[in-house]
């Protein structure tokens, strides 16, 4: 029994260690997220958005195929917008001018092709 008793003791020790470790962890995440800079965090956000976003739409065509849905895509991406707290009136602002800026660069190159014919 003492000994039973012993053991407990050593592993509520050592998980203590280990909980004061990972808060100790914690407190320091926290700390540099406090301290970077909200204008580098959007925009990192911005800059990697829209890959991930392609790639999530390829794997949702490819895993419901006929069946895939735009809206759920367009649901999802306001879901993370409020999860981000972002605020889904610049999302669709930022979606337009890629939008564009996407119809641009489509015009350039069809120009260039019918001046190399």
């Amino acid at each position: 029994m003492e000994s039973s008793l012993e053991k407990l003791d050593q592993q509520e020790r050592k998980y203590t260690t280990e909980l004061d470790v990972a808060l100790e962890q914690y407190a320091e995440l926290q700390q540099r997220s406090a301290d970077m800079d909200t204008i580098e965090l959007n925009t990192a956000r911005h800059a990697i958005r829209p890959d991930k976003e392609y790639e999530t739409l390829q794997r949702l065509q490819a895993t419901y195929g006929k069946k895939f849905n735009s809206g759920m895509l367009a649901q999802s991406r306001i879901d993370v917008a409020e999860i981000l707290d972002e605020v889904t009136e610049l999302i669709s602002i930022l979606r337009k001018l890629q939008q564009l800026q996407g119809q641009q660069n489509r015009q350039i190159h069809e120009k260039e092709r019918s001046q190399e014919r």
